[in-house]
């Protein structure tokens, strides 16, 4: 399945920018992919003071591997929608450098987001590790049956 570069950069963005009190107290930011992982990890998990400054500790840590990545991506999106109103003929070859850099800039991207998750995960005790998962639980459950009630998306097979 591929995921879409610019609702992951937008995704991404949400969490980079968002406080720790935000996080552990307001719900997942809509989009096609869902929340990003520290959202859906905090997401109806109570948070002590502490804990909300250790994670705000570690957002702004990672926001500095984060930022540079996400104006790369940025940088290559323009770059290609630039290239597709130009003038001229443009065919997907003129395309594979820039695509290629783009891959590359949301691996990292999604690497770093990962790590950032891990290191907020390690700050929970197993009882906020334990709400999560029922929470993540109840809202897959939820997902499923909101499926079963709107039917299949239109257009899709």
């Amino acid at each position: 399945m591929t995921r879409n570069p610019f609702c992951t950069v937008i995704c991404v963005l949400a969490v980079t920018t968002l406080s720790s009190a935000a996080l552990a107290q307001m719900g997942p930011p809509p989009g096609p992919l869902g929340p990003p992982p520290i959202v859906m990890m905090l997401q109806g998990v109570s948070l002590s003071t502490e804990q909300q400054a250790v994670v705000a500790a570690i957002m702004k840590l990672h926001q500095q591997t984060l930022a540079p990545l996400l104006d790369q991506l940025r940088t290559y999106h323009e770059q290609m929608a630039a290239m597709l109103v130009s003038s001229g003929t443009v065919t997907l070859s003129d395309f594979t450098s820039l695509e290629q850099q783009s891959v590359q800039s949301e691996q990292q991207l999604q690497q770093e987001t990962l790590k950032t998750a891990l290191d907020v995960r390690a700050i929970l005790t197993p009882d906020q590790l334990a709400a999560a998962a029922a929470n993540q639980k109840k809202m897959q459950e939820f997902h499923s049956e909101m499926r079963l009630i709107m039917g299949p998306a239109p257009g899709a097979p």
